[in-house]
């Protein structure tokens, strides 16, 4: 029986796209270099991406974490507690993989959209809240969260935030898109320029009556 599979890619811009190509082909094949059967390869532009701002903040979370929060007595980057926060907000586990390993089940693409971050954002506020910990006031020295227990189940537990944190961050973030109004195509803005261009004045052709008068 042949296998169908359906591959899909949420895409913001021309980088995301290729990146997109180059895992699809990869994706097709199997280690052998045989193909899998069809596959149908679904690539969509995702709608409303999360804004600078919110980027931004995120960054400011996750940096703050690496300097005050140990993670099971380790020291993590500011990256690495960003991956750590997105695999708790989409839910993610660890499962024996396919080839071998571990491999993490759950999540989709790593681009959140407005929404999606703003959820993340509250998230990541609420389990600063739950270690009385806040941006304007770091403590003297990093504290460590869930000295004991298994990591899995310390991350489910942090997950189960995210069904009571409330977005309060998403209208302020499409507004802000909203705002920016969106650059036009340079042919597109200079067929703009064509049409708002002034007309020139039309010549006035005198009659023949009138050059007699003259």
């Amino acid at each position: 029986m042949t296998e169908t599979r359906t591959l899909r890619f949420d895409i913001r811009n021309r980088a995301e796209a290729e990146l997109a190509l180059i895992q699809a082909g990869a994706l097709v094949l199997d280690a052998s270099g045989e193909t899998y059967g069809w596959t149908e390869i679904v690539v969509t532009r995702a709608l409303y991406p999360a804004s600078r701002q919110q980027e931004a903040y995120v960054a400011s979370i996750t940096k703050f974490m690496s300097h005050h929060v140990y993670w099971h007595g380790l020291t993590l980057s500011h990256r690495q507690w960003e991956d750590l926060l997105v695999a708790a907000w989409r839910k993610e586990f660890p499962v024996p993989g396919l080839t071998g390993g571990l491999a993490f089940v759950g999540g989709q693409a790593r681009d959140l959209g407005v929404q999606s971050c703003s959820q993340l954002i509250d998230l990541a506020e609420a389990i600063l809240s739950h270690l009385n910990l806040s941006l304007d006031s770091p403590p003297s020295q990093p504290i460590n969260v869930i000295q004991t227990g298994d990591e899995l189940c310390d991350l489910q537990a942090l997950s189960l935030v995210r069904d009571h944190a409330k977005p309060v961050h998403v209208g302020t973030a499409l507004a802000a898109k909203r705002s920016v109004k969106p650059k036009r195509p340079s042919r597109q803005r200079g067929w703009d320029n064509i049409r708002t261009r002034p007309a020139l004045p039309v010549p006035v052709v005198a009659s023949s009556s009138e050059n007699e008068s003259l």
